[in-house]
């Protein structure tokens, strides 16, 4: 029985074809078969440097997550803007739960800062959690505002989210 070493498994990242795929919204099929081609071109199409679909998109998960944190890291919040949305979500006990879902977004930048699952829909847990995000981000001093879609959670009789 042969034996597989460990020098048959690509370990190379190809972090700027990742990146301008994701750039040019390719799918990860294509830009398996970019970078397969690419390789080919090149005449380096032995079976340790052709990527799979699952290399690719482990790769662009890991990108986006390293990115994503980076982003958090560097950003003093001014203006930010959340949506909830209530799906249904497997617990502990293989059972389905009603869960909220709240995505937050970051002003002027307009792209995707945080999510958080509250406590209960209600509006003081979605304002504890979202001053939990001003406050892990240095940002309770830069902070000018918020925004929101007008559901009554938001905009109910008492006032919704102070």
């Amino acid at each position: 029985m042969a034996e597989i070493s460990e020098r048959t498994r690509n370990t190379k990242d190809y972090p700027n074809t990742i990146r301008t795929a994701k750039r040019c919204n390719a799918s990860v099929r294509q830009t398996t078969a970019l970078i397969n081609s690419v390789l080919q071109d090149l005449g380096l199409t032995s079976d340790d440097n052709l990527v799979s679909r699952t290399k690719v998109r482990n790769r662009i998960q890991k990108q986006g997550l390293l990115a994503s944190e980076a982003n958090k890291r560097r950003t003093r919040l001014k203006c930010i803007k959340f949506d909830g949305r209530k799906d249904q979500t497997l617990d502990e006990g293989n059972r389905l739960v009603v869960e909220e879902h709240i995505s937050v977004v970051a002003e002027p930048q307009v792209q995707y800062f945080d999510h958080f699952s509250p406590l209960s829909g209600r509006a003081r847990h979605i304002e504890l959690e979202l001053c939990g995000i001003l406050a892990e981000h240095d940002s309770l001093e830069s902070f000018l505002a918020i925004g929101s879609d007008g559901t009554s959670v938001n905009t109910g009789k008492n006032n919704g989210n102070t």
